[in-house]
């Protein structure tokens, strides 16, 4: 009995021992795992190739999990043409093209230098005058001035005296300073056009205002006129007749019920201030 059940558990062994050594044989010995592809099995037959035509890549059959092998060159002309085809530009992004021509900076010209009139004047006795003064007479100093030379002020002639080449003596009327302004003074010969002096300006300005105001008017018994004036520099009020004087410089001239007439006895120019009432 005890026999028996040995020869069981040895034939269980034995049973055992026999799969697990299929198990190993199918595993290794009988295709179970995937061997690697010999050169024979790898590579395929290349087309023939010609000279200068471009042919397409090939591959090398690899086994599976393995990356192709490329083993031709690659037309990089064709694929750039390809490329530029399906963009729609047609250009090759690698061809820069010539940077533009820089445009010549023009040279100036130089500015010709003037030539100098050949009469000069040089000044003017009075520079200036005051507007609605009487005539005068004006001396214009100069160089290389002709004996037939004339003085014309604001393009009109005047007359004219001679002294030197370097002094003339002109004839100004009071209409012509009856206001103020610049007048343009010039020099030229009677006889020759080319022969003129450079413009120099005679200064007009207006006449200084007597400081007063006109407020009010006083009537007399017999009709005589009295103005009530007062000053911008005092407070107090100061009555007037006709023939009075006011100040160093100052008489009344007229008195009407509008306007007060006040002459400027140093320059001989009358003023008129007219009626205002206001005494502030």
């Amino acid at each position: 009995m005890a026999l028996t059940q040995q020869k069981k558990m040895g034939l269980a062994l034995a049973l055992l021992l026999s799969v697990f050594a299929l198990v190993i044989y199918f595993q290794f010995f009988a295709g179970g795992g995937t061997a690697p592809a010999g050169p024979s099995q790898a590579n395929v037959t290349r087309p023939a190739r010609t000279r200068g035509a471009s042919q397409p890549a090939t591959t090398s059959v690899r086994a599976k999990g393995e990356l192709p092998v490329i083993d031709a060159p690659l037309d990089l002309a064709a694929m750039s043409e390809k490329a530029g085809a399906g963009a729609g530009t047609g250009r090759n992004i690698f061809v820069y093209p010539p940077p533009p021509t820089p445009t010549p900076t023009p040279t100036p010209k130089p500015t010709p230098t003037p030539v100098p009139p050949p009469i000069t004047v040089a000044g003017l006795n009075p520079s200036s005058v005051i507007a609605r003064t009487a005539d005068f007479t004006l001396t214009v100093l100069g160089a290389k001035i002709p004996a037939d030379a004339k003085a014309f002020i604001n393009g009109r002639e005047f007359p004219t005296t001679f002294v030197n080449e370097t002094q003339l003596k002109v004839a100004v009327t009071a209409a012509t300073i009856a206001a103020a302004g610049a007048l343009r003074v010039e020099v030229r010969s009677a006889a020759d056009p080319q022969l003129y002096s450079n413009p120099v300006n005679l200064s007009v300005s207006d006449p200084p205002a007597p400081p007063y105001r006109y407020i009010g008017m006083i009537v007399s018994r017999q009709g005589a006129h009295t103005a009530i004036l007062k000053a911008d520099d005092d407070p107090e009020l100061i009555t007037v007749n006709r023939g009075q004087s006011l100040g160093r410089n100052w008489r009344v001239v007229n008195i009407t019920d509008q306007i007060v007439e006040i002459l400027d006895t140093n320059i001989n120019v009358t003023h008129r201030i007219r009626y205002t009432g206001e005494q502030g």
